[in-house]
């Protein structure tokens, strides 16, 4: 006869996660088991969490309420500097007030971000700085990859509550001690004593990822100067419960957010007589937050509070050091100027709307990618429109622009003369997390202001603040941004007559040589593989590793210490990977009694690498089976 104890090793009951499918258990100490002469291990039952790779399915148990806010941006090549006003002539739109410029010198080709503005006239208003992290001593000796996310109410006029987030990436503990601290660069309201901050992370989470405690380090900003935030819009919508294959999700997300009518009605009309008065409207040529124009977002912006400005910032850190410390803005007078309310009057007869332009992603789709396999973002940017056959046909395709970039030296240094899109957006949340990270795959696409930039208001000739009051953003296209893809065919024209010699001749007029159509996008790739389930061998290895020794050989003469089973990798649709210990290679102990009280689960692939996590998920478990003699107390190893 002999006495049978079942261990559970359930993963998602482990603090000491590694990856899916690599985690360590420790045993109540009322629960281990004292391993004697002659006892047995053995793998009893395995469980692997196979079915939604397996299936290519992405499962929602229940409605999944999203969240996506973005910021929008533009690309400021040259050619879009001028607008043509309603007499025919010419008038520049976008005006620099930090630097003179000349015409040339104003498409500098950057991204610059709409930012809202207002004047700080407050003392408790702080600035976080900073925040250091404690990790928890001993094992692991390494932390793991974590988002750790803050509430916050932004410091400018009428703002809202924000989510914004610090990244730290898996590395090794004393890697932390010596990066500590970690930059923030938050702003935000409080009291006069201390911010109104709070860690939404919890401490679960931290713990997880082998974290003990998260110190912000702040101080008091000073009254009296201008402060510029970046401007986000969200939207919330409902993903229906269910299986979706990453085609069918893909279509559902496009269809939920890619609709001129998001937040309203739209119309094209302003309702005002006369050019004397300024024309009004309620309803936009879009309502979404992904697409917006000068007009509408100002117009926004004053009735949340009159005392919002409107500004692009420079806050990408691709060209330089001046990131953040340059803004422009659009002659809304000008603008509204050109309205003529159809009286028929001078300078031209019939109703013609104030200049406008737009600001955002006019295309936002979200597609499967069968041939790598993956989710993309194919396009949230708004294309430059190019090749049409006249100024008036609505048959201009999206392509490129060859911008003749000037440096203006001490001001701001360009790096391309290649323009790919006018504007579009870039995430600063997607909510919530577990879905669009873990299940789609797009863990590093969200973008992260930090105010750690100082830029002067309204001038060129005031002076600096005292502490940072602009912002920067690492940004990059295929990472967080998309665009057109600026291949080395671009630069080649597609007809008989000159597509063996370059001919952008004409690069400051409004020359067709010197654009180019093309469909092809730098998209973004989540970095979860689908289909990927079909092996090249069929088996799983799982590893059980206690604090005891034993040696399995095999065919290849690989030696291993550990319990061991071999898994049939079979896959059917919704279905976990499982084995009833058919494949178990049982073990007895010999020697010196010893107590079982930790172990390790390790599931490899044939050649003893680990599991692609887009294969197996986090719901496994391992039954381990330990057979005592007869007569022996399993219940109490201390009275052995």
């Amino acid at each position: 006869m002999s006495q049978s104890t079942i261990i559970e090793l359930r993963q998602l009951n482990s603090d000491n996660v590694d990856r899916n499918g690599v985690y360590s258990t420790t045993l109540d100490p009322n629960s281990a088991v004292l391993l004697e002469e002659g006892d047995q291990v053995n793998i009893k039952a395995i469980y692997l969490d196979t079915a939604e790779s397996s299936a290519g399915f992405i499962h929602l148990d229940e409605d999944l309420e999203c969240e996506l806010e973005m910021g929008l941006y533009i690309q400021n090549y040259n050619k879009d500097q001028l607008f043509v006003k309603s007499n025919g002539s010419s008038e520049n739109l976008r005006q620099y007030p930090n630097a003179g410029r000349t015409l040339n010198e104003r498409g500098d080709n950057d991204i610059w971000w709409l930012a809202e503005h207002s004047n700080n006239g407050t003392a408790t208003n702080w600035d976080i700085n900073s925040m250091t992290l404690q990790t928890i001593p001993g094992k692991p000796k390494t932390t793991k990859d974590i988002t750790i996310n803050f509430e916050y109410t932004p410091i400018t006029a009428g703002a809202k509550p924000v989510i914004r987030g610090k990244t730290i990436r898996h590395t090794s503990k004393d890697q932390i001690a010596l990066d500590n601290p970690f930059a923030l660069g938050f702003v935000c309201t409080g009291t006069a004593t201390a911010p109104a901050i709070k860690r939404i992370t919890t401490d679960a989470e931290l713990k997880a990822a082998g974290f003990s405690v998260v110190s912000l380090n702040y101080t008091a900003k000073p009254t009296g100067e201008e402060h510029f935030e970046l401007q986000t819009f969200p939207i919330n919508f409902t993903i229906p419960a269910g299986d979706y294959t990453p085609a069918e999700i893909s279509k559902t997300i496009t269809d939920k957010i890619a609709n001129i009518e998001q937040n309203g009605n739209v119309d094209d009309f302003y309702g005002s007589t006369s050019a004397t008065n300024p024309p009004t409207k309620t309803l936009w040529t879009a309502n979404s937050p992904f697409l917006t124009s000068i007009l509408e977002n100002i117009t926004v912006l004053n009735a949340k509070d009159p005392s919002l400005g409107q500004a692009f910032v420079n806050a990408s850190t691709e060209n330089g050091a001046t990131a953040g410390q340059l803004y422009m803005t659009y002659n809304i007078a000008a603008m509204v100027a050109e309205y003529n309310g159809g009286d028929g009057g001078s300078p031209v007869s019939g109703y013609l709307p104030p200049v406008d332009r737009y600001v955002g992603a006019n295309e936002v789709a979200l597609a499967f990618d069968g041939a790598e396999n993956k989710l993309k973002w194919e396009t949230i940017h708004f294309p430059i429109y190019v090749n049409g056959t006249s100024d008036t046909a609505n048959d201009a395709v999206p392509g490129v622009i060859y911008n003749n970039a000037i440096t203006q030296p001490g001001v701001y240094q360009v790096n391309t003369g290649l323009a790919t899109k006018y504007a579009g957006v870039a995430f600063t949340k997607m909510e919530p997390q577990n879905f669009w990270a873990k299940q789609l795959g797009f863990s590093n696409i969200i973008i992260t202001p930090q105010t750690n930039a100082s830029l002067k208001y309204p001038n060129a000739a005031a002076p600096l603040p005292a502490t940072p009051n602009s912002f920067t953003i690492e940004c990059k296209d295929g990472v967080n941004m998309t665009g057109a893809f600026p291949g080395l065919d671009i630069g080649v024209q597609h007809n008989n007559l000159n597509y063996s010699q370059p001919v952008f001749h004409n690069l400051n007029g409004d020359d067709l040589d010197s654009t180019i159509s093309t469909q092809d996008s730098t998209s973004i790739f989540s970095t979860r593989v689908w289909n990927s389930s079909l092996a090249s061998e069929g088996y799983f290895l799982v590893e059980v590793s206690p604090n005891f020794n034993q040696n399995m050989v095999g065919a290849s003469g690989v030696k291993s210490k550990n319990t061991m089973s071999i898994v049939n990798r079979y896959y059917t649709q919704n279905s976990f990977t499982s084995d009833q210990g058919a494949g178990s290679i049982s073990y007895t102990h010999t020697g010196e009694s010893q107590l079982l009280s930790d172990l390790s689960v390790a599931v490899r692939n044939p050649d003893r690498s680990f599991v692609n996590t887009n294969i197996l998920q986090d719901k496994n478990t391992i039954f381990v089976e330990i057979i005592k003699r007869v007569g022996e107390d399993v219940s109490n190893p201390k009275k052995q």
